[in-house]
């Protein structure tokens, strides 16, 4: 077994959507986005492969019709590392 801890910067075009958007805006904005993501876990050996059992935690902020919107999501991951 061996841990695994990450912390990533985030950033990219976020494409935000809305049933009911403001008078002044369209259903749709593409808007830049910025944030981070924190993950820690363990790594389990399979021979050459390790499964990996992690818990995430990721904060992200975009704009829409003017106003900040921020995400805040916590999730459950398991990948299969070759």
């Amino acid at each position: 077994m061996s841990p695994i801890v990450g912390f990533y910067g985030l950033g990219g075009a976020d494409l935000i959507r809305s049933a009911t958007p403001p008078a002044s805006s369209s259903i749709s904005e593409v808007s830049v986005g910025f944030g981070y993501e924190i993950e820690a876990g363990m790594g389990f050996p399979l021979g050459s492969k390790t499964l990996r059992i992690l818990g995430a935690y990721r904060k992200h902020e975009g704009r829409y019709a003017g106003h900040s919107i921020v995400f805040d999501t916590i999730s459950l991951r398991t990948a299969l590392a070759f």
